[in-house]
């Protein structure tokens, strides 16, 4: 793995309302300050443990440190870190118990009206714009995936229901006896100056 050797890197603990810390982490930039799993405490409750490091050093000292107060889901302290440090997430080892646990609280996770809300006019405000590279892999996803036979079958049966709900009532032009829709009908005699009264109705639709 290679590393930045710029020293803009830090390391900083979040800390409960007794200043014993629950989280240990490093980062640069506003890294302390933004949204988190195990949710950001007020300014004064964010301590910065060292400043001016390389991101190796950073690294080293976020998994010294997280050693030094250990995890609760090992049971070895009281930090809520996920891992030993120095990777992310990528090193993080789900059990059976955490993974059904997690199943369990996502399940059982309702939105609220207001949350829904602010979500659609977010999506609204922000149509997502998709790249032609990426228009392309779903087309082909699309036509590669085909339809089995009782697909279709659903699918034909429902054009055939929805045209059956299209069918109009048709009339006839007395006239001329020219027949078309309601609508059709009334372009058709306008169009040729004949009084849009003079009509029968052919067909209930």
């Amino acid at each position: 793995m290679t590393y930045s050797n710029d020293k803009r890197f830090y390391t900083y603990a979040y800390l409960r309302e007794d200043r014993t810390p629950y989280y240990i982490g490093k980062g640069c930039g506003k890294r302390a300050f933004k949204k988190h799993f195990c949710g950001v405490p007020p300014k004064d409750r964010i301590l910065f443990l060292k400043l001016n490091l390389t991101e190796k050093e950073a690294v080293k000292h976020e998994v010294y440190m997280i050693a030094v107060f250990g995890r609760k889901d090992l049971g070895t302290g009281c930090l809520r870190n996920m891992t030993d440090g120095g990777d992310g997430v990528g090193k993080r080892v789900w059990t059976l118990e955490q993974r059904q646990k997690a199943r369990e609280q996502k399940l059982g996770h309702r939105r609220s009206e207001d949350a829904k809300e602010k979500q659609s006019k977010t999506l609204r405000a922000t149509p997502r714009r998709l790249s032609d590279e990426t228009k392309q892999k779903m087309s082909t996803s699309h036509k590669k995936r085909g339809k089995s036979p009782e697909h279709l079958e659903k699918l034909q049966e429902m054009c055939r229901a929805r045209n059956a709900t299209l069918v109009q009532p048709r009339f006839r032009c007395l006239v001329t006896g020219y027949e078309s829709t309601s609508r059709g009908l009334n372009i058709y005699q306008k169009h040729r100056n004949i009084d849009t009264s003079l009509r029968e109705r052919v067909s209930a639709g």
